[in-house]
This record gives structure tokens, sequence and C-alpha cells, in this order.
């Protein structure tokens, strides 16, 4: 999945599924998703205020636009309370709208960076929760399974989008480091999903030995022998 940020407008955006946010208990929408909504002639409010919605954390209301539009669907996603609000909220509401992109088949997906509106959280941080949301929310082990006859469509590009010069450079460095850390994690699930038999000690030790090699001399690894572990 190519994961990006740009500058640009959220309701100009061209996708399979776009991605707004609303904090619950909040009487209006913020700039990002009320410009979406003035483009939709209100639309997604309506939608919201009939389907009773309390824009609780990871919450969601889909909503199919009229017409000819430049979003073929757009997903309104709850982030909760405001003051509750951090960037463990966004990683599980970025896993939630993947989980959605995967289930609608939505190949382009177009998001709202999460948090670095009125909640003012440093936009980096808040890029780089997104990130290691939707990575890992499409985390899955299929080495042990039989390939599916038909494949399920998948996520091909997110993107990530600001109006905000300052929150775009912020953004790339924190897109960098949650590709980073989701990396790490990822690495880690598949260690720990390979069977006992498959990852036994010593193959556990070559991998650990392979990350010391391949560090340039960063990570120094040392493997002990049960003799050397018992003193």
């Amino acid at each position: 999945m190519n994961i990006t940020i740009r500058k640009g407008n959220l309701e100009e955006s061209v996708c399979d599924l776009l991605v707004v946010n609303v904090f619950g208990g909040s009487k209006k929408f913020g700039s990002g998703t009320a410009a979406v909504d003035k483009v939709l002639s209100g639309e997604l409010q309506k939608a919201a205020i009939e389907d009773n919605f309390k824009a609780r954390v990871g919450e969601i209301l889909i909503f199919r636009p009229v017409g000819e539009r430049k979003a073929k669907r757009v997903l309104l996603i709850g982030l909760g309370s405001q003051k509750e609000f951090d960037l463990d909220v966004i990683r599980e509401v970025s896993a939630v709208a993947l989980a959605v992109a995967k289930k609608l088949g939505s190949k382009k997906v177009v998001s709202i960076l999460h948090g670095a509106g009125s909640a003012k959280l440093p936009a980096m941080d808040c890029a780089r929760a997104q990130t290691e949301g939707v990575l890992l929310g499409a985390y899955e082990f299929n080495k042990l399974k039989k390939a599916p006859e038909k494949k399920t469509p998948k996520v091909e590009d997110w993107m990530i989008v600001t109006n905000n010069t300052l929150h775009v450079k912020a953004g790339e460095k924190g897109v960098e480091l949650g590709q980073i850390m989701a990396g790490g994690t990822i690495f880690a699930r598949d260690l720990v999903n390979e069977p006992a038999q498959e990852m036994n000690p010593g193959e556990l030790a070559k991998v650990a030995m392979k990350i010391g090699a391949e560090s340039n001399g960063k990570v120094k690894v040392k493997v002990y022998t049960k003799a050397e572990i018992k003193k």
C-alpha cells in the first residue's frame, strides 16, 4: 500500500472513499469535514442527524453522494470525546477506516489528517499515528493459508490530504516514521505467527544475527548457548 500526504482540499479529491471525522458532542463539523459537507449540500450532516450518529470512537456512517461527485463514497468516522482524544484514537479510527475501505473494495482512499485541526496535536505525530493504524489494520498472515480462488480487492493508495503547508512538511516525516514503526511491529507479528516447529530457538537466533549483520554495526547481537545462560 502506498501511503502519502499532500496539500489539497478534501472536497476536491477524486477517490473511491473519502474519510472525514467529527468529535462526539460537536454541534458542527470541523473545517475539513464542513467543507466536504458544503459540497454535498449539507446531506452528510443531514444523514448524521437522521441516523442519530453519536460520533463514538470508531463509529461510522457511510454516505454515497448522489450524482456526479469526485468521491464515490464518504466515510464519516467518530473520534469520541475531544477531551479524551489522543494518538491511540487516531490509530484506532484509521484501522477502522481501512477495514471499511477493504470491505467496500476501495482502491484509492483519501483521508483527513486526524488530530491536527481542532485537537491541535503535532501534525507529524498525527500522520505517524494514522500511518501505523492503517498499516497494522491491513496486516494479515497468509503464509500458511490456501490462496483464495477469488482475490479480494486491496487498498492500493492511501492519501492524507490537508490544506496546511506546514502540516504537509511535518506529516511527510510522520508518514516515514509510521512506516518504520509499523514495519517493525509487522515483522514481530510474522515471527510470532510462524509455527513453533519452524521458528524454533535456533531459527530465531539466525533471524537476530541477520538483523545485526544488516545493521552496519548499529545493532550488536549476542546469542548465548544453554550453558552460558545457566551461568
